[in-house]
């Protein structure tokens, strides 16, 4: 089944997910390493941290981290703080 006839066929809802998880997958991938500001100082892979955020987050979750990752990028902010804060509350 090719692409177009899968986007015609399947929910909006799970159509957007879809979307949310390509996007935030790309937005990783830029990302070497993030380090965790928590009691061991871990660092991740931007693309490890990423799957393990799709993994972990609900729908409406990863569509907000979505939003405000395009809002910080509309206002060139840096979206390293950002990542840390939501890796830091994942391994807590």
């Amino acid at each position: 089944m090719n692409m177009e006839a899968y986007l015609l066929e399947a929910d909006p809802k799970s159509v957007a997910h879809e979307h949310d998880k390509r996007f935030l997958r790309n937005i990783l991938k830029k990302e070497k390493f993030i380090s965790v500001p928590c009691s061991n100082r871990s660092i991740m892979r931007g693309e490890a941290l990423g799957e393990v955020i799709i993994e972990v987050s609900s729908d409406t979750e990863l569509r907000e981290i979505v939003q405000m990752v395009k809002i910080m990028k509309k206002r060139k902010s840096p979206l390293r703080p950002l990542f840390q804060t939501i890796a830091a509350g994942i391994v807590e």
